[in-house]
């Protein structure tokens, strides 16, 4: 014979039998209401006897609390710590948020939730009686906004003077992003909202064109972004880095054709000379060139670049506010001009020529010429071609200089210096190979 007894709670399993694994004798499943606060009970052989008790097992009623953490939403938290203010009972909710603490002394106890950037709650006068588990639920509602946004812009410039594109990215880990709203100033502050760029709501849309605007040129513009979670919780102002406004040019000559001050763009121009304080680049059909306050480009490459429009000693140039290396190559073939030609005449009201200069202007092109060494100085030589004009040629630091008397072949850039009221005519050489000394 044996008998096997299992209690658990008011639960009572009794099973009785001659040979285990085979027919029970007795075979019961019930529950005693009042046998979990009995705390023992007593086991009778009655006319049996041989009894082995092989298995047995009570598990006396559970004593606690138990529940749910969930935040303002609705949404189940995982991790949320729930502990008693006395006692020193805790735990951590899991998936779904579930918790229990069991063997707790029966008691009247206060129990907080509370999870890194939530607001807790807290619970009072919850009481836990013997063999019996209390069910607290605890909300807690997210404590901190979405992030900041981060913006971004089209890019260092754009050439379009009437639109302008935005994007940007925040998140909220605790309750999630609901929308954005945003808008488009001068400055990195709201003050200076322009007028059509005000405060946008667009949703969840993380990119957005805002049209119909008046941007002018060479101010640099800049986006303002806010999150807001579903509490209505909205983050810090997010700026972009700021965009500027450049008017694009078909060509160089029409570039100079704007006035001072003006911020242009180029695309693809070849980048003529490369020189310790500026670059020279020009259109590939050699129609005109330009100075460019840039530096470290080589010869040959293909620039993509926007700046401002200045005159510094009677010549154009553009400050390199952005320059972009596209491509590779050769720079175009040099002009043979003779030197009276050199720098030419106004090319418009705002590009003057070389003083008492006839013909085209070129002041900024890839030239060559030609004549006989008149003299020489510090860093420059002055050639004659019979034309009476008298050119000096000014040369970087380590290039040797052709001997007075010599005949010399000359490619460079045409270039100009002021003296007084005059504009003066002046070929830059690049290298030594740029001098020709003819035998």
């Amino acid at each position: 014979m044996y008998a096997r007894i299992e209690c658990e709670g008011t639960r009572i399993k009794v099973q009785v039998g001659s040979a285990e694994g085979g027919s029970d004798i007795v075979n019961w499943d019930f529950t005693d209401s009042t046998f979990a606060s009995k705390g023992c009970f007593w086991l009778m052989n009655y006319q049996m006897m041989d009894l082995r008790f092989d298995y047995f097992n009570y598990s006396p009623p559970s004593t606690g609390m138990q529940g749910v953490v969930r935040d303002s939403l609705g949404n189940t938290i995982a991790g949320a710590a729930v502990s008693t203010s006395t006692g020193g009972y805790s735990t951590t909710s899991g998936a779904g948020g579930v918790y229990s603490i069991t063997g707790m002394d029966p008691a009247t106890y206060s129990a907080t939730a509370s999870k890194a950037n939530y607001n807790s709650q807290t619970v009072d006068d919850i009481i836990v009686s013997t063999g019996s588990m209390t069910t607290v639920d605890f909300t807690i509602t997210d404590a901190t906004p979405p992030t900041t946004p981060v913006v971004t812009d089209d890019g260092a410039y754009q050439t379009s003077s009437d639109s302008v594109r935005f994007s940007w990215s925040s998140s909220d880990p605790e309750s999630g992003v609901e929308g954005y709203r945003y808008a488009v100033s001068k400055t990195t502050s709201m003050l200076d909202i322009i007028p059509g760029g005000d405060w946008l709501e667009v949703g969840t849309s993380t990119t957005h064109t805002r049209t119909g605007l008046s941007l002018a040129n060479g101010q640099t513009y800049y986006g303002l972004v806010r999150a807001r979670n579903p509490l209505l919780a909205v983050s810090e102002i997010g700026v972009s880095d700021g965009i500027k406004v450049a008017k694009a040019v078909p060509s160089i000559a029409q570039a100079k054709a704007e006035p001072d001050g003006t911020m242009v763009a180029l695309e693809g121009r070849p980048v003529t000379a490369s020189f310790t304080d500026c670059i020279y680049v020009e259109d590939p059909d050699r129609t005109s060139g330009i100075k460019v306050d840039a530096t470290g480009i080589a010869e040959g490459a293909l620039v993509d670049l926007v700046g401002y429009l200045s005159m510094v000693d009677g010549e154009r140039r553009i400050s390199g506010y952005s320059v972009t290396v596209v491509g590779a190559g050769q720079p175009p073939e040099a002009l043979a001009l003779g030197n009276a030609v050199l720098g030419g005449g106004s090319l418009d009201p705002y590009t003057p020529g070389v003083t008492g200069g006839v013909g085209l202007h070129n002041i900024g092109l890839l030239v060559a010429t030609w004549g006989k060494v008149e003299s020489a100085g510090s860093g420059y030589f002055v050639i004659e071609d019979g034309s009476g004009a008298g050119l000096q040629v000014a040369a970087p630091a380590g290039v040797s200089l052709p001997s007075p008397a010599q005949y010399v072949v000359v490619t460079g850039i045409s270039s100009c210096e002021s003296s007084g009221p005059q504009i003066i005519r002046l070929l830059r050489v690049r290298s030594q190979a740029d001098i020709h000394v003819v035998q």
